[in-house]
């Protein structure tokens, strides 16, 4: 659960910091990853999305053209993961009313998780937009998974009861609940998302980021640091030619 190659605020949230033993410090390790992310991944943030909160209308016109294009670049075989469900409800309307996206097995999150997965493996072409529980404990191997789009860097709510009161106790203790609380359980929460992507050394695929505060905002630098190793690019040619050398070595591997 590092956040940016430190382990500080897990250690906090298990009670290690502030030091409550009677010895010099904790000792940790973060273990580098037997995967060659460098090869096999690569990181797509698009160019000139607009504000989310100041230009929603034209934001979700562009995160909805995006996820078009993504789909069809990668003959389905993606993950759209949001934060939200009116929002995945809204892109899954505008997505399934395209003619071409008809050849794609679009599937929305609902009812049972394992039964929505199982579907998916089952059919070719699929595409699943999901929310919460599959950015975490969803492992799909090999080429039914390379492409994973994530409209919005997901932190949480903070109108959450149990988050509200987490982020005012920060504030009450003088603490900064921003940097303390909703930014490192952001960062976890996208590496988990992104951890779905790659679980064997054999895989590969794309990761697309449509959220433009990981460019715009201060914060963004942390977010980028703390995945694994990847060429990041914003020119969408660049991925469909990655995909296309990747779908032909595979090819050519069998």
């Amino acid at each position: 659960f590092e956040t940016e190659e430190e382990l500080d605020f897990f250690k906090k949230s298990v009670g290690l910091i502030p030091q409550v033993y009677d010895y010099n410090g904790v000792e940790d390790v973060i273990l580098d990853s037997p995967f060659d992310f460098k090869s096999n991944v690569m990181i797509y943030l698009p160019q000139s999305v607009p504000d989310p909160k100041n230009e929603e209308k034209e934001y979700r016109k562009f995160v909805s053209k995006t996820v078009e294009n993504m789909i069809k670049t990668t003959s389905g075989n993606t993950f759209v993961l949001f934060t939200s469900y009116e929002m995945m409800k809204w892109i899954f309307e505008q997505i399934t009313k395209i003619d071409e996206m008809k050849k794609y097995n679009i599937l929305i999150q609902e009812g049972s998780k394992y039964k929505l997965l199982e579907k998916y493996n089952s059919v070719t072409n699929s595409v699943l937009f999901g929310v919460d529980t599959f950015w975490q404990g969803v492992d799909i191997p090999g080429e039914k998974l390379v492409s994973i789009v994530i409209p919005r860097l997901p932190f949480d709510v903070p109108q959450h009861p149990v988050i509200e009161a987490k982020l005012e106790k920060i504030k009450l203790e003088g603490g900064d609940s921003f940097r303390e609380y909703s930014l490192p359980n952001a960062i976890i929460k996208l590496k988990q998302g992104f951890g779905r992507l790659v679980r064997r050394k054999t895989d590969w695929g794309i990761v697309t980021i449509i959220d433009p505060r990981i460019k715009t905002r201060w914060y963004g630098k942390y977010f980028l640091s703390s995945l694994p190793k990847c060429n990041i690019v914003n020119n969408f040619d660049e991925i469909k030619n990655f995909y296309k050398k990747r779908k032909t070595n595979s090819a050519n591997e069998i």
